[in-house]
């Protein structure tokens, strides 16, 4: 589904060459090209989404839509993992700026990559894959720096 915006994420770890981890029930996206820095994650059980969750770093969901409640960003902050969203429809109302979780509008390569850090670049830390500048673990400190908190 375009309007998720899974194409604008795609393009994003593109660019930056950021790991990126899509849970659902397909093993591939159409937008993914050889060589992507993309892994589709199948989520088929409740158990499997929120182990998902558990070993994500961030979540980020630029709807390019109004849905109507942002039910994957509330499952992931129930799990203490910061979200990114588009400030739009029903994520506008679970993503507040500084819970650790900030939104960005508009939902933009440009706008998500100033979100997180500013510069697009990358960070490594001991046995764990890249991520964001600015975007980490600690929900207490990296989020807030991320999201402007």
């Amino acid at each position: 589904m375009p309007e998720k915006g899974v194409e604008l994420l795609i393009e994003a770890a593109r660019r930056t060459g950021l790991p990126l981890r899509l849970a659902g029930n397909e093993t591939t996206h159409p937008a993914i090209r050889p060589g992507d820095p993309v892994e589709c994650v199948l989520t088929p059980t409740r158990d499997d989404l929120m182990a998902f969750y558990r070993g994500a770093r961030m979540l980020a969901a630029p709807s390019l839509w109004r849905e109507a409640f942002g039910i994957v960003a509330a499952e992931a902050m129930s799990h203490g993992v910061p979200v990114i969203a588009s400030r739009i429809g029903g994520l506008s109302d679970v993503v507040r700026d500084g819970r650790p979780a900030c939104c960005s509008n508009p939902m933009t390569w440009t706008g998500w990559r100033r979100r997180c850090g500013g510069s697009g670049t990358t960070r490594r830390s001991a046995g764990a894959s890249a991520q964001p500048a600015g975007c980490g673990r600690n929900r207490n400190s990296a989020a807030k720096r991320t999201c402007g908190g």
